[in-house]
């Protein structure tokens, strides 16, 4: 007898976002996303930055790359935080662009270990630390 085989349809291209964990108000924050080439062709891949209020941002705010076969791309995200508390993260939009006629894109999922899947109305929420010197400074008086 024989076992049947479950099948899922697996992405040739995926990604990852890699979040610091105990992020400080004004200190730097860098984002990593680890994008994945499994097929066997190079995949040119768009990225959008939107604007946050909750996070100055510094790189490119949009720009497009090839991802080699069978190998991995790691786009950084610059961000010096503003506010505490919980904010969301600068939403990343990443597509890939189709080698047919170069206009029609779709969109990649991003997936962050560790955190809830996010939907299109909300995003990745991370909870920024105040300054400890500033806490100091407001209750010193």
């Amino acid at each position: 007898m024989m076992v049947p085989q479950i099948e899922h349809p697996k992405s040739d291209i995926s990604v990852t976002i890699v979040i610091p964990s105990n992020p400080i108000v004004g200190k730097l924050l860098t984002f990593i996303y680890k994008i994945m080439n499994g097929s066997s062709s190079a995949t040119k891949i768009n990225v959008t930055v939107e604007v946050n209020e909750s996070f100055v941002f510094s790189g490119y705010k949009q720009t497009h790359f090839y991802v080699q076969p069978f190998s991995t791309y790691y786009f950084k995200v610059n961000c010096f935080p503003l506010t505490s508390g919980k904010v969301k993260l600068p939403k990343v939009k990443i597509t890939r662009i189709k080698e047919t006629d170069g206009t029609e894109q779709e969109e990649i999922k991003i997936t962050a270990p560790g955190y809830k899947e996010s939907y299109d109305d909300e995003w990745y929420m991370i909870f920024i630390r105040p300054r400890k010197e500033l806490h100091n400074e407001l209750y010193s008086i």
